[in-house]
Parts: C-alpha cells; structure tokens; sequence
C-alpha cells in the first residue's frame, strides 16, 4: 500500500488527490488540517493506493510520499461513556482513534525522515522505537477512557453524596496516565536522535555495527591519505585528475586546495 499525505484543498474544501485509480483508503485530520511537528508541510489527511502514483501526479498535487504505519485498537465504547461521564455534550464517535491516529501518523513521518538521514544500521531502532510508541499511546488513551469512567464530574452527578475520595482516586491514577504519556511522546525526540550519537552497549548486534563504523572510518581515513598524496604531487593536473579518480567533484577539488588560517593544504 501506498500513502501520500494530502497538502491541498480545492475551493470547496474537500482534499484534492488524483481520483483515478480509486484510492483504497482515505483519512482525513479535518478542515483545518495538522501540522506534523519539524515538518513543514500542513497535512489534510492522506490517501491510500494499492500502486505506486506517476511522479507527474505526485508532483501536480502537491502530495507528500510517507510510510503507512501499524495501529492499534482504540476502545471506543469506553472513550464516549468516559465523556459522557464529563460532558453534555455529544460524543464525537470515532475521535479517541482519530487523536490516535494523527499521533502515530506524525511519529511515523519523523521516523521516515529519520531513517532517511542516517546510517542503515540504526533503520531497526528507529523501528523499535515507532514501534513501542504505537502501542504504549493506545495503551495509555485505551487507560485515560478507563479512567475517566472512574468517577463521573460533579457537573453530571451534582453535589448531593458526591463520592469526594473516589474522585481523589480517579484524579491520581489520571495524573500517574499523564506522566506515562509525557514519557511515551518523549520516544519522539528519541527517534530524531538516533543515529546522530555513539552506538549504545544494550543495542542488538551492537558489536557488529562498531566493526561496521570501524570499517567506515578506516576506508575514510585511506581515501584522505591517498587525497594528501594527490595534493602534494608535483604535477597539479596529474594530482587533479589522481583526486577525481577518488571520487571528488572540481568544487571538492578546488576546497581541498585552499589552504586553511594557518596556511596549510590538504
């Protein structure tokens, strides 16, 4: 399946998209749209395609490519007698998933981007980490809607025999829900730091990806001596043609060239 997150409205305010083919699903986050955190772009929703779309309708619709993530269930029946036990108002069926949904999606587009900066090696964490985020948020919204069937507002029970230390009960366990959700939504800027620090002992294969860095690093430091040998020969046209070979463009070239506050070169 493929999704593209939708950027634009036509005049009427519905979302514009190619309607052929059909796409296979079709999410919307509202008239007013979201904006995913670190990504500038003001999201309407997304669609869904069992095929890849021409670039040229990628491009003339202004759609964002991302990845389709993993859901969890959301208990909805709990999440409107929880309201209910708040509010007069009606319950908006279907809005607990909704407020699922529009996180994960987000954290699955910070992920995406992620993994598009760094090293291959890290691409598993990331995953673990979207992972654990999409579970352990439905978790805690499916804990926020047991919660709040707890004790009903004084509002909707009135005053008279109102159950004082039941509500007691119900506002900590409601503070404890709060502090676990600040923690999972911490998983976020956890998933933008991956890879951009050293590689932890309690990774997976974590031996196996220092090797890997030590081969990197060894391979970066040849390609410099064989660049400082380039550098120094006598014949500067041999030398430039010996630095292209290695893979420098003539913009490379000519900084490598340039000799630095001290004056020295290469």
């Amino acid at each position: 399946m493929y999704r593209y997150y939708v950027t634009k409205l036509d005049l009427k305010g519905f979302m514009e998209y190619p309607a052929l083919p059909i796409p296979e699903t079709v999410g919307h986050y509202g008239q007013n749209g979201i904006a995913f955190e670190g990504i500038c772009c003001h999201f309407y929703g997304f669609v869904e395609y069992e095929k890849e779309l021409p670039a040229s309708d990628v491009a003339n619709f202004g759609l964002v490519p991302g990845p389709s993530p993993s859901y969890y269930p959301i208990d909805e029946e709990t999440a409107r007698r929880a309201h209910e036990m708040m509010s007069f108002r009606d319950y908006q069926k279907g809005s607990k998933t909704w407020q699922y949904r529009v996180r994960v999606d987000e954290a699955s587009m910070i992920a995406d981007r992620q993994k598009k900066r760094i090293d291959p090696m890290y691409h598993e964490k990331v995953d673990r980490l979207l992972a654990s985020f999409s579970r352990r948020l439905a978790e805690n919204l499916n804990a926020e809607s047991r919660i709040g069937t707890m004790c009903p507002s004084i509002l909707i029970s009135g005053g008279s025999n109102f159950p004082v230390r039941k509500k007691q009960r119900q506002n900590e366990a409601s503070e404890r829900n709060m502090k676990e959700y600040q923690e999972i939504m911490g998983l976020i800027s956890r998933i933008c730091s991956v890879g951009t620090g050293g590689i932890s002992s309690d990774e997976p294969q974590a031996i196996e990806k220092l090797k890997l860095k030590l081969e990197k690093l060894e391979k970066h430091q040849e390609l410099m001596k064989a660049a400082n040998a380039a550098i120094r020969m006598k014949d500067r046209g041999k030398g430039d043609a010996k630095l292209k070979e290695l893979g420098y463009a003539p913009d490379e070239i000519t900084e490598l060239r340039a000799p630095d506050f001290c004056g020295r070169v290469g």
